[in-house]
């Protein structure tokens, strides 16, 4: 949640986004979206870890975000989805919603 309005909240999450290195690559203001290209690290599964006992447990994933903004008043709520437009409440939407906010004005 951004403590503005929606128009404000557009300019200030937009900024954010770019502070934060996060590759914007469209946006539908109309929509209240940005579409977001954002690497993470993503764990192996149990094969894979066991065959590569030698690497690191987690190998890094560039995937598609949607970051929607939706008006709520003098407040704005911010929600991540996938391409598919499923909601994310895996680890990554909550690192891509904290990055968000450590970079707010």
């Amino acid at each position: 949640m951004v403590p503005e309005d929606f128009a404000r909240a557009w300019r200030s999450v937009g900024k954010a986004l770019e502070a934060a290195e996060m590759k914007v690559d469209d946006r539908d203001r109309s929509r209240g979206l940005y579409f977001v290209d954002y690497k993470h690290r993503k764990p192996r599964g149990r094969i894979a870890r066991t065959l590569m006992f030698w690497g690191d447990d987690e190998s890094t994933q560039k995937e598609r975000f949607l970051v929607l903004l939706q008006s709520a008043g003098e407040q704005t709520n911010v929600l991540v989805f996938d391409e598919k437009e499923k909601l994310v409440t895996a680890p990554v939407a909550e690192d891509i919603l904290r990055k968000i906010q450590q970079n707010l004005d």
